[in-house]
């Protein structure tokens, strides 16, 4: 027979006994999340879509069933939209033990960042003397999602990671036990065709060309051209390029790709993540010296290819502690032990606004930046208690109208008051005024905002139109308009920032703002800056001259039309 102590159930210790009730807890809460049932306790379940694009309508419902026959002592039903930045980053240090033989121990830490994006705090229902009479209640709400959100990602490297998230919670105030939350996702707004005017062009770089670092065999000089600045996953990307060698080594090939450059911080520690999105395998150009270029026309000697752009592909982000650039690099490879010449140029991606233009590249799977836009209305089914039948409150709208950046100062322009719809930020931040007054009245305060803004149009466009700031705008000097341009982060961004502040300054636009924000900008797109301000200058047929000592040779060529385009004087 078989002993009786193996028959006995096994003695857990007490680790394992906490670890297999913590299942059981996680069990019972992810399997009942949407299961609302008739107990003594009071029961609160928030139920939204899925997914929204920003600037759209998020509408939902907050169920709350109250079992308790005295009813349950609340003031108010409060609802939260919160978006925030997470980052984690693994680092590793080292540290000696002992006196005599010295030993090294390597220690793994996890430093980790959060930066609030959205935090509006709205009430949806009050209840009077603070008690809730039992029964069963329904409250409908729907809120307008700030147009210039970020869309929600992810991105990991071993173990250290980031992303956006977004959610709704709902929370009885003087109840604690009743709360619900559901996590949504937001795709980003598509900016329009014309955002981005243009072709995206990379002036001609000439580069050394050395053996082992030292011994110099020539020059090459490359050059590139994409056809246009705004790219979607699922697209394509039609790309002109040219190589001309003045060196005595051959080139075996060119490779021509758009990377897509992740990098996050926490603390004082940081993490890059670096994929490729699109590739193309080019031959090996025809052996062509600057004379033989100089021959020919400029479209003459650039040849002509087609990149597909992997569905995929992340949008393009500035914030606090993510950043998300994309940037199409061209490189001569040549042989071993000798440079390889490479030059880039950045392009925006953002969610595709149309049906993709030809089918994405089979590549390695990867997490896409949000789901499609056809997501945003599929909802979670709540699982009702049978016989339920609610009191349905009136449907309630909660103000976020215009949320443009990070940090307390930053409030939704609406009526609702301040304590109902703020935006929380880093606590470390020096307070501004608060919301209703004509908070902006210098430079210096519009400078302070802007370098909290993620969405540097929307709020210079709000300044352009409140009377303190309206007037800071409407006379600005030809520096203080540069370093207002200069605090617009993303250089796609900064053409419309600088077109829509030369239309506040109006007859007072001129040359020398122009070539003063060229002189402080980077050259990256400083044409395009060009290109949309120039038209604006009231004296554009007499001091054109100033904008073009700012450009170089090939940057003039660029804007030649515009420069020219005006034979007479606008004074």
């Amino acid at each position: 027979t078989m002993p009786t102590r193996l028959l006995e159930p096994p003695v857990l210790r007490p680790w394992e006994v906490r670890g297999a009730r913590r299942f059981e807890v996680l069990k019972g809460k992810y399997q009942n999340r949407n299961r609302m049932e008739n107990s003594s306790s009071t029961t609160l379940v928030v139920q939204t879509g899925h997914s929204y694009t920003a600037g759209s309508t998020a509408k939902g419902k907050c169920y709350l069933n109250v079992s308790n026959p005295s009813g349950i002592r609340a003031r108010k039903l409060q609802i939260t939209l919160e978006g925030k930045e997470k980052t984690a980053v693994r680092y590793e240090t080292t540290r000696h033990l002992g006196t005599g033989i010295r030993r090294t121990v390597r220690q793994t830490h996890y430093a980790r960042g959060e930066s609030n994006i959205l935090n509006i705090d709205h009430t949806v229902a009050s209840f009077p003397g603070g008690i809730i009479s039992p029964g069963q209640y329904e409250f409908p709400f729907e809120a307008v999602l700030p147009p210039g959100l970020p869309s929600t990602m992810s991105c990991h490297s071993g173990r250290s990671h980031c992303e956006i998230t977004y959610k709704i919670l709902a929370r009885l105030e003087g109840c604690t036990s009743a709360k619900s939350q559901q996590i949504i996702r937001v795709l980003a707004k598509p900016k329009a065709s014309d955002y981005l005017e243009g072709p995206v062009v990379c002036a001609p770089d000439t580069q050394a060309v050395n053996f082992c670092c030292c011994f110099n065999k020539g020059q090459m000089t490359l050059e590139a051209m994409a056809n246009r600045g705004i790219v979607s996953g699922g697209e394509q990307l039609d790309v002109s390029y040219a190589c001309t060698n003045d060196s005595t080594v051959p080139i075996e090939s060119l490779n021509l790709k758009l990377r897509e450059v992740v990098n996050w911080q926490a603390s004082s520690h940081s993490e890059t993540q670096v994929q490729d999105r699109a590739s193309a395998a080019l031959p090996s150009p025809v052996a062509r010296t600057s004379r033989d270029s100089e021959r020919m026309q400029p479209l003459q000697r650039l040849s002509h290819t087609r990149l597909y752009i992997h569905s995929g592909i992340r949008d393009s982000y500035e914030g606090r502690l993510i950043h998300i650039r994309h940037e199409v690099s061209l490189k001569a490879h040549t042989r071993f032990c000798i440079t390889n010449p490479e030059v880039l140029m950045l392009v925006y991606s953002q969610p595709p606004s149309v049906n993709p233009l030809a089918p994405a590249v089979p590549l390695a799977p990867v997490e896409p930046s949000a789901p499609t836009i056809a997501e945003s209305v599929e909802e979670d089914e709540i699982e009702l208690p049978p016989g339920w039948s609610p009191t349905t409150a009136a449907g309630v709208e909660i103000p976020t109208a215009y949320v443009v950046g990070y940090g307390d100062d930053f409030h939704p322009t609406s009526s609702a008051p301040l304590a109902e719809a703020e935006i929380v930020g880093d606590p470390s931040a020096p307070p501004l005024p608060p919301q209703g007054a004509t908070t902006v009245k210098s430079l210096d305060q519009i400078v302070n905002q802007m370098d909290r803004a993620f969405d540097h149009h929307s709020l210079l466009e709000r300044f352009s139109h409140e009377p303190g700031s309206q007037d800071v705008l409407e006379n600005l000097s030809p520096d203080q308009y540069a370093l207002l341009l200069t605090k617009v982060k993303s250089v796609f961004d900064q053409p419309k920032c600088a077109k829509l502040m030369g239309e506040t300054l109006g007859p007072k636009f001129t040359c020398a703002h122009v070539a003063a924000a060229c002189r402080k900008i980077s050259n990256l797109y400083r044409t395009n800056v060009v290109n949309a301000t120039a038209p604006l200058c009231v004296d554009l047929n007499v001091n054109k001259g100033l904008i073009e000592n700012t450009l170089d040779g090939y940057e003039r060529i660029q804007c030649q039309d515009v420069l020219s385009l005006w034979g007479w004087s606008r004074d």
